[in-house]
């Protein structure tokens, strides 16, 4: 049964008819009631439908740019949505919300940038692709504070993985290290048949309709599937 949160439930319908990821004004309120009611936040939040409304994600951007960092309660929402997404991994939606994780300082100390980084180790060598594409994306955004071992996974996947696009996020998420490296440590190239899909479909972008979409789905040329570059990298 749902809770009754009055002042939650008006924020998120404002937040739903902003425009634009994380309204400054907005992004404050989040702040504000996540300092003075976590524990209903984190009540409220549980409820919420991960469905195409679903604008979470607004509400994570706010906390991850949050001083202090409630790290906990970032920490338990991440795990708990990547859970989600393990057990279903088809929904566009539950990809959309963690999305908004990328912003974090990777440099911040504690459990929160730990928890994500142990979450894509196990996320690279999933069985389902759509965890693969995710993790390998998300990967380049904390590549720089995890050691060596999401490197050495990302260079796996980026040459042996049977997923195209999971090679392609690996590539992109290694380059993040490529600027200052020698040329034998830079990422291995895509193949010639990964560089032909891209020439025909355009750049794949970052989104959660992408992780999530099957082949077939892939290769029916839509609009949001197959478009020339938009990356956020």
């Amino acid at each position: 049964m749902k809770t009754s949160h009055p002042e939650l439930n008006q924020l998120y319908v404002l937040s739903k008819q902003a425009p634009g990821p994380a309204n400054a004004g907005l992004a404050d309120q989040w702040r504000e009631l996540a300092l003075r009611d976590l524990p209903a936040l984190t009540e409220w939040i549980s409820e919420q439908p991960l469905d195409q409304e679903c604008r979470l994600f607004e509400i994570y951007f706010a906390l991850c740019l949050a001083e202090p960092l409630p790290q906990g309660f970032l920490s338990r929402e991440f795990q708990r949505l990547y859970q989600l997404a393990v057990q279903v991994p088809s929904n566009a939606n539950i990809y959309r919300q963690l999305e908004a994780f990328a912003v974090l300082n990777a440099d911040e100390p504690g459990e929160l940038v730990r928890n994500i980084v142990d979450c894509l180790l196990q996320g690279i060598q999933a069985d389902s692709w759509q965890i693969r594409r995710f993790s390998a994306w998300l990967a380049g955004d904390f590549i720089g504070s995890c050691g060596s071992g999401l490197v050495d996974l990302l260079r796996q996947r980026c040459q042996q993985d049977p997923d195209w696009l999971v090679r392609f996020f690996a590539q992109q998420s290694l380059r993040h290290l490529a600027m200052d490296k020698p040329q034998h440590e830079r990422p291995p190239p895509l193949s010639f048949a990964d560089r032909l899909r891209i020439f025909l479909l355009g750049e794949p972008v970052a989104d959660g309709e992408v992780f999530a979409a099957t082949w077939s789905e892939l290769y029916l040329f839509r609009p949001r599937l197959a478009t020339f570059v938009r990356a956020r990298h």
